[in-house]
């Protein structure tokens, strides 16, 4: 309900092999929340993950639809974890690519969901399948090749989910940039007659360097008007923001895992202090005047970049415990987010200058 009445009108809930331990997120022509903690399908013996995930992803799908809500449903998570993050379930070595049989499970599991949720009944709520979140591409090559093999699979299964080949799926079907940016992806790959009705998901961070912690509010604007316009105008799919936030630092709780502490105030391991965490995020309610100015400036642009130049954009998160920089609705109760989510203070020209 509240989602509905911030103007959002997609949600993108993320499923997967492991538990999720992150909150998901809001947008415009797209957007999102969940915390779905359980793996939905083919859990197999042996696997020490919770199973079921799939009727609380149906649930979730029948409030959006009370709500006039659309639904993307994004894989999060491989078995073998296609990235080594906890948002994948599975914290270290990325070994999704390692073995054929965990790019076959995946599959297997596209296939499932496309299945289910490209039936009438869904028609009206459930518009878009994500095949898989952010394959760590920058680990290797190997990353990559398989990430553009398993792609084409999973696009067969989510377009042609029915015994007869020529009933096609309506959903959009999104593929990941392998977090590489988009050299992979050009020279005709999934071009053609054969391919219809797919987007590519861009997630734009400066803060996952030490270098990104360092920028002042400023260069922030600057990059952003250079890398996030240049990588939408160049595409070769239609693209959208499937994850971006208005941070400008790491220093959410638990942002880089559990534990494991944050670049801007030196206790990430191997970094050095830049400043004090404790004016980058929390509740939000000691943000300096000036860095609220910037947080809706970082707003504004982003969503106007992707809507101008792209299919849209899902903003992670709606709501979390105590980080307001990744708020969606706690952002809109500090006001650097505004409540109608088509009305900018500053514009892409203002900004961009």
């Amino acid at each position: 309900m509240e989602i509905a009445a911030a103007g959002l009108n997609h949600v993108r809930i993320p499923i997967g092999y492991v538990r999720i331990y992150r909150l998901l997120v809001p947008g415009s022509y797209l957007c999102t929340r969940a915390n779905i903690s359980q793996w939905a399908y083919d859990l197999q013996e042996g696997e020490t993950y919770i199973g079921g995930q799939d009727a609380y992803l149906e649930k979730s799908i029948g409030w959006a639809k009370n709500h006039g809500i659309k639904v993307l449903i994004d894989l999060h998570g491989a078995p073998g974890s296609q990235n080594g993050f906890d948002n994948s379930g599975q914290v270290g070595a990325t070994t999704w690519q390692d073995k054929p049989e965990n790019v076959q499970r995946t599959v297997d599991v596209i296939a499932k969901i496309a299945e289910k949720y490209s039936a009438p009944e869904f028609a009206d709520t459930v518009t878009a399948i994500g095949l898989l979140n952010e394959p760590a591409g920058f680990r290797n090559q190997k990353v990559i090749d398989t990430a553009k093999e398993y792609f084409l699979k999973a696009y067969e299964k989510a377009r042609h989910p029915f015994p007869t080949k020529s009933d096609e799926s309506g959903l959009l079907i999104i593929i990941s940039d392998a977090l590489v940016g988009l050299v992979p992806w050009k020279n005709g790959y999934m071009q053609g007659d054969n391919y219809t009705g797919v987007s590519i998901d861009f997630h734009y961070y400066q803060i996952f360097s030490d270098a990104g912690n360092t920028w002042d509010f400023n260069k922030r604007l600057k990059e952003t008007c250079s890398v996030l316009k240049g990588r939408l105008q160049e595409s070769p799919f239609p693209m959208h923001s499937g994850e971006w936030s208005i941070a400008a630092s790491d220093c959410a709780r638990y942002l880089n895992g559990r534990g494991l502490g944050a670049r801007y105030d030196g206790t990430f391991k191997g970094s050095k202090k830049i400043g004090d965490c404790a004016t980058r995020t929390g509740t939000g309610d000691n943000f300096a005047d000036d860095y609220k100015e910037f947080l809706r400036k970082f707003w504004d642009l982003q969503a106007q970049l992707n809507e101008q130049y792209g299919l849209g954009w899902l903003f992670w998160t709606w709501k979390n415990e105590e980080a307001a920089e990744w708020s969606y609705k706690r952002g809109m109760e500090l006001g650097f987010i505004p409540t109608d989510p088509t009305q900018h203070k500053y514009t892409i020209d203002v900004l961009c200058a």
